[in-house]
């Protein structure tokens, strides 16, 4: 249609859906949804972008960092803020 499309890739083995409004979802080795903010899930994790804003979830744990304010990762063994400002293990 004229607002949206839907391409196959066949050599890239990508599928391309995109709206008139600027937003679109790549379905290859990983998926990427992007309206604004970014959702990218891949075999390693998941991560979601905003403009200051990031969470990452993966199999060693999450972080989750609003741009250059501050950073919280989690994982099995500690949890970190601002890139060891303080730490608990």
């Amino acid at each position: 249609t004229e607002r949206n499309t839907l391409s196959f890739d066949d050599m890239s083995g990508e599928i391309l859906l995109e709206n008139d409004q600027g937003a679109s979802t790549t379905m290859a080795v990983d998926i990427v949804h992007d309206a604004g903010a970014t959702v990218a899930i891949a075999p390693g994790g998941v991560t979601a972008e905003a403009t200051t804003a990031s969470v990452e979830v993966s199999a060693t744990g999450v972080a989750c960092s609003s741009g250059g304010l501050g950073k919280v990762e989690v994982t099995s063994a500690s949890v970190s803020i601002n890139s060891g400002s303080m730490e608990v293990a």
